[in-house]
């Protein structure tokens, strides 16, 4: 999402003329730019047609359901190996669990969750 990356680019000058290490920055902006940006993609069909990684359900078939579940798994175990045998760096291996909260499913229910219980337990002090 440009608007995102120009206020993420602009933070980061900020910071290098401060002196500081602006990596971290660089790397939270350019992640939630890129999560924001798929996001209105999906659901509004920015930047061309609207994509979906479930695809046309009409012709879904249980064999293709099965096919592509052992093609994940292929390629994971693939990974686990490659990281376990020291062939990649496990810094190197991205997923959306290592995707900013922001950007995770079900976001807002968890921090409206985290709010009441901070709420009740100001309530009980």
């Amino acid at each position: 999402m440009a608007s995102v990356a120009h206020l993420g680019r602009t933070a980061r000058q900020l910071a290098e003329r401060r002196g500081a290490d602006a990596q971290g920055l660089r790397e939270v902006v350019t992640g939630l730019a890129g999560g924001i940006g798929w996001l209105l993609n999906v659901r509004f069909g920015y930047g061309g047609d609207e994509v979906s990684y479930k695809g046309d359900p009409s012709v879904a078939t249980a064999e293709i359901g099965h096919a592509f579940r052992e093609i994940l798994a292929e390629d994971c175990h693939a990974i686990v190996e490659a990281v376990c045998a020291g062939e990649l760096a496990a810094a190197d291996v991205r997923s959306i669990a290592s995707d900013h909260a922001v950007i995770q499913p079900h976001f807002v229910a968890k921090l409206g969750l985290v709010a009441v219980a901070v709420a009740l337990a100001l309530l009980a002090l």
